[in-house]
Parts: C-alpha cells; sequence; structure tokens
C-alpha cells in the first residue's frame, strides 16, 4: 500500500511511502506573490498535483489540524485555508483519505511535540533519509514521514480488522 502524509501548512511536508521505500519526501510547494509591499508565500496547488499524479497512492494520511492559542487571525485564516486546499486536493483525485490527531502519530513514534523529536525519530527509523532531515528547517518532511508511518499502521490494523 503506498500512502501519502500530509502535514499541513505553507511550510508543511509531503512524503510519499510504500512499505520499504520512501518515494518522496518534499517541502510543500509554494510560490511567492505580492500583495501590497509585501511578498507572502501561497500554496502552489498546481505544484502540489503535479508531484501527486506522478505516484499511484492508494490513500492519503492529513494531520487533524486546529487553531493554537496565541495564533494571529490572518496566520490562522492561511493555515486554516491551506490545509482545506490540501484536502480537496486529495477528495479531487479520488483517494481515501484519514485524518489523524498531533497527538496520535506522536505517542505511536515515542515522540512529543517539539520538532526537533521528529526530526531525530524520522532520522532513526529513515537512516537513508537522515541527511534530508539534518536542518531545522526539515521538521515538517520529518513529522510527514512519521504521520505516513502511523498512516501505514493505521491501515494496516484497519485491514486486519476488516
Amino acid at each position: 500500500m503506498i500512502v501519502l502524509a500530509l502535514d499541513p501548512g505553507l511550510s508543511g511536508g509531503i512524503a510519499i511511502l510504500d512499505e520499504q521505500t520512501i518515494l518522496l519526501l518534499a517541502d510543500m510547494p509554494v510560490h511567492k506573490v505580492s500583495r501590497g509591499k509585501s511578498v507572502r508565500p501561497e500554496l502552489d496547488m498546481h505544484g502540489l498535483c503535479t508531484l501527486l499524479a506522478r505516484h499511484q497512492v492508494d490513500h492519503a494520511v492529513i494531520e487533524q489540524v486546529s487553531a493554537r492559542p496565541g495564533q494571529g487571525v490572518t496566520s490562522m485564516f492561511r493555515f486554516g485555508y491551506a490545509a482545506g486546499a490540501l484536502y480537496g486536493a486529495v477528495a479531487a483525485l479520488g483517494l481515501p483519505v484519514s485524518f489523524v490527531r498531533p497527538k496520535a502519530w506522536q505517542r505511536f513514534c515515542g515522540i512529543g511535540p517539539h520538532p526537533d523529536e521528529a526530526r531525530r525519530r524520522a532520522s532513526q527509523l529513515y537512516p537513508a533519509a537522515a541527511d534530508r532531515l539534518s536542518r531545522k528547517v526539515d521538521a515538517n518532511k520529518a513529522e510527514a514521514l512519521l504521520i505516513g508511518r502511523y498512516g501505514q499502521h493505521l491501515l494496516a490494523t484497519t485491514a486486519v480488522a476488516a
């Protein structure tokens, strides 16, 4: 089974895994858009769909996100918009999808919420990808890998129970 794992957000990560191999590990595709005097990143939906079309994915797993205390209204709206767009893209591709809470996949992987823990654990579980997870900005890719690993477990246990 090939699993697509998405860590939502403009700085999120994407992983596509089969039982033994990482087929894709990437940052969320974004492009820069001018808004008045500032330049902001926006989700590149065409780039995302192009990436996903290259793989025969069987199931998508998306981290179930929610508002965080202290986060500004504009940033929360942009984050929610990006998360919804990811779900829309997965639905448009006709993929079955499961949503997982952060605490569920973190508990399964034996880590807490700190991003460095995700990078460390993903490097342990996928040593061939360790060089692609060495920088702090790689934490979202590491989280996508761990979400995918949890998704594989979830789908395997659900298939056995069915």
